[in-house]
C-alpha cells in the first residue's frame, strides 16, 4: 500500500481518494469444475493487487502500472477501444462492463501495484479486474453489490479479454473471508464461508512455471467439456452440463471417446470429492483432507 500511494503522489502530484486491495486466491480443492456448474473450495490469500485511485475532471482514465511501467489512457465514453498491453486490457474490459450496466465512469487517475505474482496460477487477472471495478465505482460514487462486482469482472474477461472463465476467481477475490474456506456452488451462485481450523496452515508454494488461461489448454478443455454434454444428451437429455452426472451415471461416458470419457470422470468424482473436503474441513481432519 505505502509504495502504490508514493508512487501515485509522484507521479499525479497529490494523495490519491482511495487505496483498494484485492486479494489473490488458491483452489483447495474443485478444478475445472466451475464452468460445469459445479463445486469448489477455494481461499484468499495474503497477497495483492492494490489500486491507489483519485478522481479526476477528465473524459479519461489513467491507469499507470508498477509492474510493467506502463501508462495507458482510457476514454470513458469508449472505454473498449483504444489498443492496451495485455494488463490494461483487464481494466477496458471492466469499464466496459460498468457502462453496460449503466454505471457512470468518472475520469480517473490510478496506480496498479502490490505483491500479487502474475501467471502463477493465483488469479492476479481476477484481482485486477475485482480491484479496478472497485476503484472506478468509489471515484464516480457507484455502489454495487460484490456479487454483481465477481460477475461483471467475470463478463470483463470472458468478454473482452477471450478466456472462458468461470466464476470461482472473481467470485473469491470479491467474497471471501479471512480465516475462512469458500465453498462456492458454481450454478445457483450460493456460497458459504467454512472456518479454517486453528491448527491448518496453508502454505502456497511457487514452483516458478508461469501461466496465463489465454495461451494454456484451458479453453480447450471447456470445450471438451460442452462436447462431452452435447453427445450424453443422446442418452440423458436433462443434462445441461457435467454438474448434472452422479457416479452412477458414469456408464454412460463409457460411450464416449476416450479423451472426453476422462474429462466427463475427472468432473464427476472431482465434484464428489469438493463436498467430501467441505465436511473433512468442517471435521477439523486434516488427514482426510489431505487424501482428498
Amino acid at each position: 500500500l505505502r509504495q502504490v500511494d508514493q508512487v501515485f503522489r509522484q507521479r499525479f502530484g497529490g494523495a490519491p481518494g482511495y487505496l483498494v486491495r484485492a486479494p489473490g486466491r488458491v483452489n483447495l480443492i474443485g478444478e475445472h469444475t466451475d464452468y460445469n456448474d459445479g463445486f469448489v473450495l477455494s481461499v484468499a490469500i495474503n497477497r495483492h493487487v492494490v489500486i491507489a485511485v483519485a478522481p479526476a475532471d477528465v473524459p479519461s482514465l489513467r491507469f499507470y502500472s508498477l509492474t510493467f511501467d506502463q501508462e495507458v489512457t482510457i476514454p470513458t465514453d469508449r472505454p473498449e477501444a483504444p489498443a492496451a498491453p495485455p494488463w490494461a486490457r483487464y481494466v477496458q474490459g471492466v469499464a466496459g462492463e460498468l457502462r453496460r450496466a449503466g454505471m457512470p465512469l468518472r475520469g480517473a487517475a490510478a496506480v496498479v501495484g502490490g505483491d500479487l505474482p502474475i501467471g502463477a496460477g493465483l488469479s492476479s487477472s481476477a484481482a485486477l479486474e475485482v480491484g479496478a471495478a472497485l476503484a472506478l465505482l468509489a471515484v464516480a460514487g457507484g455502489v454495487i453489490d460484490r456479487r454483481e462486482v465477481a460477475l461483471l469482472a467475470q463478463r470483463a474477461e470472458v468478454g473482452f479479454v477471450g478466456v472462458r472463465c468461470g466464476i470461482m476467481d472473481q467470485f473469491t477475490v470479491a467474497l471471501a473471508q479471512p480465516g475462512h474456506a469458500f465453498f462456492l456452488d458454481c450454478r445457483s451462485q450460493e456460497y458459504t464461508h467454512v472456518p479454517l481450523p486453528e491448527p491448518f496452515v496453508l502454505v502456497v508454494c511457487d514452483t516458478g512455471v508461469r501461466r496465463a488461461l489465454g495461451e494454456s489448454g484451458y479453453n480447450e478443455r471447456r470445450r471438451e467439456c460442452e462436447e462431452a454434454v452435447g453427445l450424453l444428451r443422446r442418452f440423458k437429455s436433462e443434462i445441461r452440463a457435467l454438474r448434472d452426472l452422479s457416479p452412477d451415471d458414469l456408464a454412460l461416458a463409457d460411450r464416449l471417446p476416450e479423451r472426453l470419457r476422462r474429462r466427463v470422470r475427472h468432473v464427476v468424482t472431482e465434484n464428489r470429492r469438493v463436498r467430501e473436503a467441505v465436511d473433512a474441513l468442517r471435521r477439523a481432519d486434516g488427514a482426510a483432507l489431505g487424501r482428498l
